[in-house]
């Protein structure tokens, strides 16, 4: 419902100034004397609250990227780059020990990122150039650790994968899988 009430607004708007230029310039002066004040009051109103919800799915927008823009600066933190250093060291060459440690809070921060950009949380446009050969790189080299996981609890990962193997279709040569239902997608606006 809430998609529908912008553009009705919209609509209401075009449809209402409209009527107001054929009071203005095409009706006789009796029925400009009963309705043009009216109708210039509901003109009035409904400008003032289409541009309250134009500012309001700018701001949205923004903050998607702003959240967007956040989550990628994080993941140039030490942290996350120590993690990756010890996992991509790992995918380079099998025959190190695993670092499960690191394989586990990589995968839970790419998780979370993406749970964060199915959920409307943040920009997926955004994330998906940034990170969409790095999710590639990170589920091919980690598959069996992944499966694994999956193993023990089925839904671990999912938002992930999910996410993997959409960006990178060429690369896994599938089609796009079905969004899991653990997160469902915002709908608002």
């Amino acid at each position: 419902m809430d998609r529908c009430i912008r553009p009705f607004s919209y609509s209401l708007l075009v449809a209402v100034l409209a009527i107001e230029l054929f009071l203005l310039f095409c009706a006789s002066d009796p029925i400009q004397t009963i309705y043009l004040t009216p109708v210039s009051i509901l003109l009035s109103a409904l400008t003032a609250t289409c541009g309250w919800m134009w500012s309001g799915h700018m701001n949205r927008r923004i903050a998607k990227r702003t959240v967007a823009i956040d989550l990628l600066l994080h993941l140039r933190g030490r942290d996350i780059n120590d993690w990756k250093a010890a996992v991509y060291k790992f995918i380079e060459d099998e025959r190190q020990p695993a670092p499960e440690d690191e394989i586990q809070k990589l995968l839970g921060y790419y998780e979370f990122l993406s749970i964060a950009v199915m959920r409307g949380a943040a920009d997926e446009a955004m994330i998906e150039q940034s990170q969409r050969f790095v999710y590639y790189r990170i589920y091919s080299g980690l598959k069996p650790h992944i499966e694994a996981a999956m193993r023990k609890h089925q839904d671990m990962y999912c938002h992930f994968i999910y996410y993997a193997v959409r960006w990178n279709p060429e690369y896994f040569n599938a089609s796009p899988p079905k969004p899991p239902n653990y997160v469902p997608s915002d709908t608002d606006f």
